[in-house]
């Protein structure tokens, strides 16, 4: 009875509801005790907590109490010289980011974090923490960030907040040329069964897709890279023009590229293979092979989790933005090369930020290799901008982005 619902060769995917309605028409009984089945089939992972490793505390102390301890010193640091009531807003400040990072239990992050931002600067990696992590006094104080917080007047809960549980954003730029001391720095500290590469899932596009599909079903390479050149430069507003405009409009008639167009279009978006985050490096407590799936990187001694981001936060694993900028190198260079031929240092922490010459290149779009502001978009907007003021320059490089862009 249930040999005529076999399927052909060509046919071996996942059928949906409706396919499997028609093809069991016949057989109404057997599609509802499907969905009953699938109905009562209700399963959700747990995951749990975070999965810290195992950062290094000394022996009395909690992680919560390290890294008070370590940010007092730091409040001390960055702000005992200046102004008392400065002093006094940063101390109340830190208090309340700690009570907050308590209460999500994310002390072992923010350590972890510091210590690699702290090994960095001592090797002598230029590195610096970007994005809503300026806006933290703990922060500050442990050196991700050299960016006061409080004199910028940036948000702590546009960071963290105890209505997220996911971890803060923190991501961290390394000097292209030391970035790869940076992860065996992590390799050692806490061994290579705890490190790992993240990956990146590639997925298919239509150019892919044709390809692969094409070659499966036999077609010739030859007709399967013109129709994908077609879609490369977008000649047809569908992949059955293409196919039409190559082949013949006969051609969507027959069941070879009926077949072909249907199979891309359902290919397109899925995962085809997968790559090696740019920047993500996995950090466990337990070893990663108790946790995730594995495979081995090109580098020797390396490992790559088949989890991407997104799969790595859910699961409450940590992943760490190890970025590399080379434009962080060429400033280094740039700062030697000043103090070699002029004899005069220059501390990047202490720079004016009301400089009459630095705001003339910007309105000049004098910009070539300065990191932000030396795109086509940045230099067409500054002469018409003209900054005159630090803010001046967030605002120029906030609005030149994708997404106010792409907003309108």
């Amino acid at each position: 009875m249930a040999a005529r619902h076999l399927r052909p060769n060509h046919r071996y995917h996942l059928a949906d509801g409706t396919e499997l309605a028609a093809r069991f028409a016949d057989l109404p009984e057997a599609l509802a005790n499907t969905r009953a089945v699938a109905a009562r089939c209700t399963f959700a992972l747990d995951f749990g907590p975070h999965v810290f490793p195992a950062v290094p505390v000394p022996a009395g102390r909690t992680p919560d109490e390290q890294l008070r301890a370590r940010c007092r010193a730091g409040l001390t640091d960055r702000y005992a010289a200046g102004d008392p009531a400065t002093w006094r807003r940063a101390a109340v400040q830190l208090d309340h980011e700690l009570a907050v990072i308590a209460t999500l239990g994310l002390a072992p992050y923010f350590l972890l974090v510091g210590d690699v931002v702290r090994f960095a600067r001592e090797a002598g990696v230029p590195c610096q923490g970007r994005g809503s992590a300026a806006g933290s006094v703990v922060a500050y104080t442990l050196g991700i960030s050299r960016v006061d917080p409080l004199a910028h007047r940036l948000l702590f809960e546009r960071f963290l907040s105890t209505e997220r549980a996911s971890l803060p954003d923190i991501d961290i730029d390394f000097g292209h040329l030391g970035r790869e001391s940076v992860i065996q720095y992590l390799y050692r500290t806490y061994g290579a069964a705890h490190v790992g590469m993240a990956c990146t899932v590639q997925t298919y596009h239509t150019r892919g897709a044709v390809r692969d599909v094409g070659k499966a079903l036999g077609i010739p390479a030859p007709t399967l890279e013109a129709v994908a050149r077609r879609v490369r430069r977008r000649l047809d507003d569908t992949l059955a023009g293409a196919v039409a405009a190559v082949a013949g409009e006969a051609a969507l008639d027959s069941r070879l590229w009926g077949h072909f167009v249907a199979l891309c279009e359902q290919l397109v978006g899925t995962p085809r293979h997968l790559g090696i985050h740019n920047g993500g490096v996995v950090v466990t407590g337990p070893p990663l092979g108790e946790l995730v799936p594995l495979e081995h990187a090109t580098m020797a001694d390396r490992v790559v989790v088949q989890w991407d981001k997104d799969s790595l936060e859910l699961a409450g694993l940590i992943k760490l933005d190890v970025l590399a900028l080379q434009s962080l190198d060429l400033v280094r260079e740039a700062v030697a090369l000043v103090e070699r031929h002029e004899g005069t240092t220059i501390d990047l922490d202490r720079l004016p930020l009301d400089d009459p010459a630095t705001y003339a290149l910007l309105t000049a779009a004098d910009t070539i290799g300065c990191f932000q502001v030396e795109s086509r978009a940045q230099q067409a907007v500054a002469p018409l901008h003209r900054p005159r003021t630090f803010d001046d320059i967030v605002v120029q490089i906030s609005i030149i982005r994708p997404g106010p862009i792409q907003s309108g």
